[in-house]
């Protein structure tokens, strides 16, 4: 499973960099009995996710991001 997603993770990565959009999309629906059917999914065989790709209409809106110094921080805590 860990590799799946480093293989979807990369896979977005590179559409991104050679100018495509992408999205993942997963949840409850990937769990259906009619998507396990359409896919032909035995007994113990699970689909991850759902990958779309194409050509971006319009740029994607700006969403506000945390400050980096929010949730990091360096060297050792001081004890004096």
């Amino acid at each position: 499973v860990l590799s799946a997603g480093c293989a979807v993770q990369n896979l977005l990565l590179m559409a991104t960099a050679l100018g495509y959009g992408s999205a993942l999309t997963s949840g409850k629906g990937l769990k259906s009995t009619a998507v396990r059917a359409l896919f032909g999914l035995a007994t113990g065989e699970h689909a991850i996710c759902f990958i779309s790709l194409g050509t971006p209409t319009r740029a994607p809106t700006q969403r506000a991001r945390p400050a980096p110094e929010d949730f990091t921080a360096f060297g050792l805590p001081r004890t004096d």
